[in-house]
């Protein structure tokens, strides 16, 4: 019998010994076990990992009237997209503009009253210098004068008060979007705080993902992210996880930016992301005295590193040196020290 045949009939009878009585000893150290190697660089395997994630909108509004007014025209239709400022609602404002014209015409009124007491009240002076008029009669005069000024002033801010409620009967776009709903009809009575109009932003979006707590270790800035909807796929680019802990669902909330093109708001898919660690296959975890780790060849034996955290059927996080050389072919008959060849 060749040493081949010898070494192979042997290997075979180890590994039947060590599936039936797993804690047996093999007294046969001088027996080299025939295996091959690779390196830990060579093995390495970067794992992909998936969440569901959607896109949300950072403006999702409703406008609603601010003053009491017939609603006039509604000149946008669902599925419009407007730019920011654009015409969305326009009331009726001919009770606002009457209401502009009294103030404007009471300030008129008191500029003439202003006009004719500062007129009084300097003739008052001269008089009071000449002493024909009292020193009571000049007090007096600037008192009306200050009382009427101040008059005014309230009418000025009465004007604009009128103004800022006139310009409410025009609704415009506060940001740039898509026009979602019409909440009113032309010819409806709006109060303040009816809602009008809804309008998507749809320029300020972001993904919105649930990170479970076994993924938050390996999620990192420098990671490429893709979002992957219909088919399609786009990059993102993790902005911030919120410091939240869900309740119910016991996940945190990651946000990630588009970084060129963006999907549509509304949508669902998958955000995949490959970890930066480089992890070792979960076949070639092999357990020894309960624990999980690989065989490692130094020289011309087997040595067994224990992985903390294995788990069986996933890959884990190498441990070992990248240079290192792990035993592919002929660990699961290995124990630890044993004498190897490589094939």
């Amino acid at each position: 019998m060749s040493k081949r045949v010898y070494a192979a009939t042997w290997v075979l009878v180890v590994g039947i010994m060590l599936e039936v009585w797993p804690g047996a000893t093999v007294f046969a150290a001088n027996v080299a076990v025939p295996i091959t190697a690779k390196t830990a660089q060579e093995l390495a395997v970067f794992p992909e990992s998936s969440i569901s994630a959607s896109v949300m909108s950072l403006n999702d509004s409703k406008l609603s009237a601010e003053v009491r007014a017939v609603v006039e025209s509604i000149p946008v239709m669902v599925g419009d997209q407007v730019d920011k400022g654009a015409v969305l609602v326009k009331l009726d404002s001919t009770d606002y503009r009457l209401g502009m014209d009294r103030i404007e015409a009471a300030l008129r009124a008191a500029d003439a009253r202003i006009e004719l007491a500062q007129y009084q009240l300097e003739r008052a002076r001269i008089l009071s210098k000449q002493n024909i008029g009292t020193e009571e009669s000049v007090k007096q005069r600037d008192s009306e004068l200050k009382t009427l000024q101040a008059e005014r002033q309230i009418q000025q801010a009465l004007l604009q008060s009128a103004i800022r409620d006139f310009r409410k009967c025009v609704v415009v776009a506060p940001f740039a979007g898509i026009v979602r709903e019409r909440l009113s009809s032309v010819g409806e009575l709006a109060s303040p705080g009816t809602p009008l109009i809804h309008i998507v932003d749809i320029e300020n979006i972001e993904l919105v993902a649930k990170i479970q707590p076994h993924d938050l270790d390996v999620v990192d800035n420098r990671q490429k992210f893709q979002f992957t909807t219909q088919g399609h796929s786009v990059p993102v680019q993790l902005r911030r996880i919120v410091p939240l802990l869900d309740p119910v669902e016991r996940s945190r909330e990651a946000r990630f930016a588009f970084t060129a093109e963006r999907a549509l708001v509304g949508s669902a898919g998958t955000m995949v992301w490959r970890e930066l660690a480089p992890h070792l296959p979960a076949d070639l975890l092999v357990r020894r005295g309960g624990k999980l780790g690989v065989f490692v060849l130094k020289g011309s034996k087997a040595q067994f590193e224990v992985i903390a955290g294995a788990q069986e059927g996933r890959p884990v996080p190498s441990t070992v040196k990248p240079d290192a050389r792990v035993i592919v072919d002929g660990r699961f008959v290995l124990q630890h020290g044993d004498t190897v060849t490589l094939k």
